[in-house]
């Protein structure tokens, strides 16, 4: 009688793993597919990131060396520190005043005018602006709603048509799987159909956003300007 060596085993064995993979690669793949077929498409629903403008890490730099900072809405707004230019402005009028001479007290004067007008027109340019990004943020929304009221609809009809398979004891294994990939397509579609609506009501907004970041930038610059030039006529009274 002959003896079976090991390396015969060896190949018996491996023989019998190559037949029993595939039936169990077979049946998680099936598993999947089973999976996939019963997976929803969910309809959009953060309206709130379309009227918004994700700002890059200069251009928040670029507000808050103009001296405004996030709010808790995080917006930017006037910071309550005082700009630099002004800071300046405060320590050249202490030294025009203690020098206490005609020329330096009218000097002084001037600059102390300077100064408030300083303050007056970045508080009205960085006001203009707040508004206006509300306004442009209202606009953006009120256009949004129509396309929002058509998103819900679809995205309810479909709802009601799946259920109405699904929830069904009478309904097949396969009119489920059909009423599940008829309701994907729905939400699908109707998604796209917003985000195509969207498009200009969201790009008018950022561009308009963008213009008006630029308009108070040149205000802000315009005013640093005719401060660090007020300072500068003042310190020659020194």
């Amino acid at each position: 009688m002959k003896t079976i060596g090991k390396p015969t085993l060896i190949v018996s064995a491996v023989l019998a793993l190559i037949l029993i993979a595939p039936q169990s690669a077979f049946a998680d793949n099936e598993k999947d597919k089973e999976k996939d077929s019963k997976k929803l498409v969910s309809p959009i629903t953060a309206f709130n990131n379309y009227c918004t403008k994700n700002m890059t890490k200069s251009e928040e730099k670029q507000f808050e060396d103009s001296g405004m900072e996030k709010n808790r809405q995080q917006n930017f707004a006037q910071s309550e520190k005082t700009s630099s230019k002004a800071r300046e402005a405060q320590t050249t009028i202490k030294k025009l005043t203690a020098k206490n001479s005609p020329a330096a007290t009218t000097a002084a004067a001037t600059l102390t005018t300077a100064v408030n007008t300083y303050n007056t027109s970045r508080t009205n340019a960085m006001n203009t602006y707040s508004a206006l990004a509300a306004v442009l943020n209202s606009q953006c929304d009120s256009a949004l709603a129509p396309f929002k009221t058509a998103l819900s609809a679809a995205a309810t009809n479909a709802k009601n048509a799946l259920n109405a398979v699904t929830l069904n004891n009478a309904s097949t294994s396969s009119q489920k799987q059909i009423a599940r990939a008829s309701y994907n397509a729905a939400i699908n579609l109707a998604n796209s159909t917003f985000v195509t609506a969207s498009q200009i009501p969201v790009m008018s907004y950022q561009n308009q956003l963008n213009l008006a970041q630029v308009n108070l930038f040149n205000a802000l610059s315009q005013a640093d300007l005719i401060l660090k030039n007020a300072v500068k006529i003042a310190k020659l009274s020194l």
